[in-house]
């Protein structure tokens, strides 16, 4: 192989590298932010679908609610996007089926997590799941109290067209969630 030839070959290599990687988004709605990425894999074009608020503690420390889809996921209404809370500064349970309860002010829900102690995943039971989905889409603020901590105030402002959004770039309806 000449070094033309090489060079050629490396640069198609790197131009087929960057094409398997096609685009990325971000909108802001309010206080939540919406992002997809999306990945060419040569068969199909997967897309990674999220949303999340973020908010900080007294002492200065994020918390985030975040949702999360692929269009390679179970999508709505037969399954929903994964909730996820994170805690920079650790804190939440660990283990899995750990109790959790959402308070939306009027409206208390509760639920399982699994988690590491920095993230927990609320276990993505379609009822549960539909359920906390439309709490945040009615509320205009939620608390979570995980392992008995509870979390900052996470603004619901945005939350609406955010999901809108996911439903949109991911693929699926979102009228039973956001009306």
């Amino acid at each position: 192989m000449t070094f033309r030839s090489l060079v050629s070959s490396l640069i198609l290599s790197a131009a087929l590298a960057a094409s398997a990687h096609a685009a990325s988004q971000k909108e802001t709605s309010k206080d939540w932010t919406t992002s997809v990425d999306e990945v060419n894999t040569g068969e199909d074009l997967r897309k990674t679908c999220s949303a999340w608020t973020t908010a900080k503690d007294a002492a200065g420390k994020d918390w985030t609610l975040k949702l999360a889809i692929s269009n390679g996921d179970v999508l709505p209404p037969d399954g929903y996007p994964a909730i996820v809370v994170n805690a920079a500064a650790g804190g939440l349970p660990k283990g899995e089926n750990q109790p959790a309860s959402f308070d939306f002010g009027d409206k208390k829900i509760e639920a399982k997590v699994s988690g590491d102690g920095k993230e927990a995943m609320v276990s993505n039971v379609k009822a549960t799941s539909l359920a906390l989905l439309k709490g945040l889409a009615a509320g205009s603020a939620a608390t979570l109290t995980l392992a008995g901590k509870p979390t900052p105030s996470l603004s619901l402002a945005g939350f609406t067209a955010s999901y809108r959004k996911l439903g949109q770039w991911c693929g699926f309806p979102t009228s039973d969630v956001a009306k």
